[in-house]
């Protein structure tokens, strides 16, 4: 059968195949075991039929040849980029929070595909749509990883819940837990979870035991460190901008504010351990946010609360009486799988979600 090209097509290639010429190559080892080079800026985006993808495919073929250090090479490959079809807006809504489709079982999608931009926003949406296929292919329960646990798992309900119009980019303001959410606390939010999958080992596990148990006992420590008034100490709060103490007073309480610091109070800290920097760092931290970190942790339990309250996914909301139009529209649209994740869709008002309470007291 003849191929047809459209006008589009014929124009677009013809670019391709002027701007081709003055294309600037950069070369660089690929595999460096397998000697294999991958020439950057090479590649080219078209959606003409395969006969003009062919023709540029020699083009690329007679740049190699042209090039004199690569006389004796052998084109093992050919190069063709393609512009993938983005499932973000309403589309992604039709996915689980395991990135899993509901409509295709077994078929997992990440990054791009699913309206996200940027490279580390698609690895943790990668690492997750991997995890969970292969538990799945396990008989396995799905890993879901709550709004409080991570910003990988405010990204994935911020998509699969509200859907996205545009490019996503994960940013710290996304998530209403950030004080919880912490660099220096990552490995205690989250490795339990990668052991629980199966994704740490035995020698990273007592590594993260040790950590969280040398923190937990610094915590502990200094809380009873008595600190009492005296000329020495005065002089180190006043230099530092702080009100003197007349009364002894604990390290812990002493440090929450914020012109003090451990390091301050060395010399008078006289049983103070050897511990690694990060060890310090993560205790002084929760000592000095303790108040906000326990507001936080109310507010989780809360959250927590409605996310213990599931909701059937094949349940049709229109039946419910009491919910607005368009709140029965977006919940059979995302089909939440918890009260909670009903109370983040947009559209979907404190109103509805009381409605929702009351069918399931009911139930």
């Amino acid at each position: 059968m003849r191929v047809k090209v459209g006008f589009v097509n014929l124009l677009a290639t013809f670019l391709n195949l002027v701007l081709t010429a003055f294309i600037l190559l950069f070369m660089g080892y690929h595999l460096i075991v397998t000697g294999t080079v991958l020439i950057g800026g090479f590649t080219v985006t078209i959606t003409a039929s395969w006969k003009l993808k062919w023709l540029l495919y020699d083009i690329q073929s007679k740049f190699v040849e042209m090039n004199k250090d690569s006389l004796y090479a052998d084109k093992v490959r050919k190069f063709l980029e393609t512009e993938p079809k983005i499932k973000g807006g309403d589309q992604i809504l039709d996915t689980f929070e395991s990135l899993e489709f509901k409509n295709v079982r077994g078929l997992y999608g990440a990054g791009q595909f699913n309206g996200t931009s940027g490279y580390e926003e698609a690895g943790a949406q990668g690492l997750v749509a991997g995890i969970n296929a292969s538990l799945k292919i396990l008989g396995r329960e799905p890993m879901i990883l709550p709004r409080s646990s991570s910003y990988i798992g405010t990204l994935i309900d911020d998509l699969v819940t509200k859907g996205t119009n545009e490019p996503y980019r994960m940013m710290t303001s996304r998530s209403e837990y950030r004080l919880l959410l912490r660099q220096d606390n990552s490995d205690l939010r989250l490795t339990p979870i990668g052991r629980e999958v199966g994704l740490v080992g035995d020698a990273q596990w007592a590594h993260f035991e040790k950590r969280r148990s040398q923190i937990n006992d610094e915590k502990n420590r200094l809380a009873r460190v008595i600190i009492y008034p005296s000329d020495e100490v005065n002089k180190i709060l006043e230099e530092a901008g702080t009100t003197k103490i007349t009364a002894p007073i604990s390290l812990a309480e002493l440090i929450k504010r914020p012109q003090l610091s451990l390091e301050m109070f060395e010399n008078l800290d006289t049983g103070r351990p050897n511990l690694p920097k990060s060890v310090v760092f993560t205790a002084q931290t929760d000592i000095k946010y303790d108040g906000y970190v326990k507001k936080q942790l109310s507010e989780v339990a809360k959250a927590e609360k409605m996310e213990a309250r599931p909701l059937d996914p094949s349940l049709d909301y229109s039946e419910i009486k009491g919910l607005r139009i368009e709140a029965i529209q977006k919940l059979n649209k995302v089909k939440p799988l918890t009260l909670g994740q009903a109370s983040r869709i947009s559209g979907v008002s404190p109103a509805d979600i009381s409605v929702l309470m009351i069918y399931l007291s009911n139930k």
